[in-house]
């Protein structure tokens, strides 16, 4: 204690962590309150036959996958999360993940209008499919079909009997909810979240660095964060995810780092946007405050991101 002492080292304490709460309109509460029922509920909600159709292949087609079961299972529960998980994370991601879902399940239907399925995990069929490049789609199979054996070419016989009707009913309520949800332009979260940015957030007796770090699970989440604080004026904002981490190291290290030589100490950017890329292995400890604009489920990550600016040679005394 007396070495750190006399070194003038200190480990910043931790505070509590404040819950923001925002509110829904009564419309979006019960649009909010439908879709995840129909995101999970067993009976009346979406099945994601889209994510299981090497389940549905008839044996001499599914012997070619091994524990396709299994597998489709745990393919269409990743889906149920990952939406679920946007639409905590912001309207605006979750919107693009429903449309994305809608789309692909459109396309597999007409693959089975069109009387052949192509079956190929390495490949995106659906964009080739609502683009209208069945052709070359084909070819670019055809390439690759020798050295890729996940790729199947099958017809609507390959299938049991009911998938499709299965595959029809999801699209239905996907299709409703899309459509329910493209005439959403509110965002409660998005508006609590700015009020608090200069009331709270970036106050000095909060915040004595002026310094603020956002995490989200979702590129498309901070991607849209950054976009709505720029159009409101502000150029300090920078946006870090997997595309541009390796380009931005020196930029975050002058902005964010404290441990870093303090003439060398920059001030362009006063909030950091960022995915979990930044969540390990990088100092943000000019800054003291931690936005979790979504939460995640594995409480480690959650540490991670805390540890960012709970280091030795942090400019404030609490985080």
């Amino acid at each position: 204690k007396s070495d750190l002492d006399e070194q003038g080292i200190i480990f910043p304490d931790i505070l509590k962590p404040n819950k923001v709460f925002y509110k829904l309109s009564e419309a979006a509460d019960k649009l909010y309150d439908d879709t995840m029922h129909l995101l999970s509920h067993d009976i009346d909600g979406i099945k994601y036959y889209r994510y299981q159709a090497i389940k549905f292949l008839l044996p001499e087609k599914k012997q070619k996958y091994k524990n396709a079961d299994v597998a489709s299972g745990a393919l269409a529960s990743m889906m149920k999360i990952l939406l679920v998980k946007r639409i905590d994370s912001s309207f605006f991601a979750f919107k693009a993940s429903l449309n994305r879902f809608c789309e692909s399940t459109q396309a597999m239907i007409k693959m089975f209008e069109n009387g052949t399925v192509y079956i190929a995990p390495n490949l995106n069929v659906s964009e080739f499919i609502m683009e209208g490049r069945e052709e070359e789609l084909v070819e670019k199979i055809a390439t690759v079909i020798e050295t890729d054996p996940t790729i199947t070419i099958c017809t609507p016989d390959d299938f049991e009997s009911h998938f499709l009707d299965e595959l029809k009913r999801d699209y239905e309520i996907v299709k409703g909810l899309n459509e329910r949800w493209a005439k959403v332009t509110e965002d409660p979260k998005l508006d609590e979240f700015k009020k608090r940015l200069e009331s709270e957030l970036l106050n000095k007796e909060i915040n004595p660095q002026q310094k603020l770090v956002i995490f989200s699970e979702s590129k498309e989440t901070t991607g849209y964060l950054t976009r709505a604080l720029q159009d409101a004026g502000r150029t300090d904002v920078l946006e870090v995810h997997a595309g541009n981490r390796d380009n931005l190291k020196e930029t975050i290290k002058l902005n964010f780092d404290a441990n870093i030589p303090r003439e060398k100490y920059k001030s362009d950017y006063k909030i950091i946007v960022c995915t979990e890329v930044l969540a390990e292995g990088v100092n943000l400890h000019r800054s003291n405050v931690i936005v979790n604009y979504d939460t995640p489920w594995n409480s480690t990550r959650l540490m991670q991101r805390i540890g960012r600016v709970n280091r030795i040679g942090s400019v404030a005394p609490y985080i």
